[in-house]
């Protein structure tokens, strides 16, 4: 979460750090959403 100054402290800033960042195989956005 270090692009932007982004902090994966929340949902919405785990979702936006997920798009400007590598994705991991444990995490897939699809389905969560």
């Amino acid at each position: 979460g270090e692009c932007h100054g982004a902090k994966n402290t929340g949902t919405e800033d785990i979702v936006f750090v997920s798009i400007v960042a590598p994705v991991p195989s444990d995490y897939d956005p699809v389905t969560t959403n």
